[in-house]
């Protein structure tokens, strides 16, 4: 299979949510991952996900990001399901509003963070839609973005703030990204092209504190919504039910002490 402007590649910022502490136990290993773009992986890396066992891959790019690379190698793998959840409706003008709105805060990584809860008040049912095909999922589940921080990092802290994470555990997960924040950049150099221009020149006009992922933006981000309890009010209210919540927990937590949570 080939895509012309970028290359195809194994992911960058793939990991496991299994080992997070949350009330109760752990994150069981091997149920649910998170990761950078998953359409533009190279069919080595498409094959092995699925020999360990991915059985629904949750799309929360924008309907453009999905129309300019399709579903890549997995789209040959039938027993995969696709879901499409825009966390955005489009990229190209919402990112440079928002990115000007960084350039002009005075606390860029905080005003991030509020941003980030601007959109889990409205995309709340969207979140809630994908925990519940996670909780009734046969195999393991995988969600992504682009480069697997931000949407991607909103939709991991509602599903382990539901399993009973504490906001420590949500923040270091977060973080992470910055581990490989180089190596995903050269990775989605060209994919982005088309939305963002020249992801370095793009890059240059961000302030310093929007390069990675920062601890103080998730921070933020659950201090407006009134901490985790917050966080999983909200989803209450966009349509998460007690069976969905109870069933996540039960498929998805490794039994152990409960003082593990932070």
């Amino acid at each position: 299979m080939s895509i012309p402007s970028f290359t195809l590649s194994p992911l960058a910022n793939l990991r496991d949510l299994g080992g997070i502490p949350v009330a109760g136990g752990t994150v069981r290993t091997g149920l649910v991952l998170r990761s950078d773009d998953v359409c533009i992986i190279d069919v080595t890396s498409a094959r092995t996900l699925v020999e360990d066992g991915l059985s629904l891959l949750i799309d929360l790019r924008s309907p453009e990001e999905l129309a300019r690379t399709g579903r890549g190698a997995l789209q040959a793998h039938t027993g995969v399901r696709h879901l499409h959840l825009p966390l955005m409706a489009e990229i190209t003008g919402g990112t440079s509003e928002l990115m000007q709105r960084m350039i002009d805060a005075s606390d860029p990584a905080a005003e991030f963070g509020r941003w980030y809860a601007r959109v889990m008040r409205t995309c709340g049912h969207l979140i809630v839609q994908g925990l519940s095909e996670i909780a009734q999922a046969d195999g393991a589940a995988l969600f992504h973005c682009a480069a697997g921080k931000d949407r991607t990092g909103k939709f991991a802290a509602s599903l382990l703030a539901v399993l009973g994470a504490g906001e420590e555990a949500i923040v270091a997960d977060y973080v992470r990204t910055d581990d490989v924040h180089d190596a995903l950049m050269a990775r989605l150099a060209g994919l982005m092209q088309p939305f963002l221009g020249d992801l370095e020149a793009y890059r240059a006009t961000m302030p310093p504190e929007l390069n990675g992922a920062k601890a103080e933006t998730m921070h933020t981000m659950l201090a407006e919504l009134g901490g985790t309890a917050g966080l999983v009010e909200l989803l209450r209210e966009a349509g998460l039910t007690p069976q969905t919540q109870a069933r996540l927990r039960e498929r998805l937590i490794e039994p152990g002490s409960p003082s593990a949570a932070v």
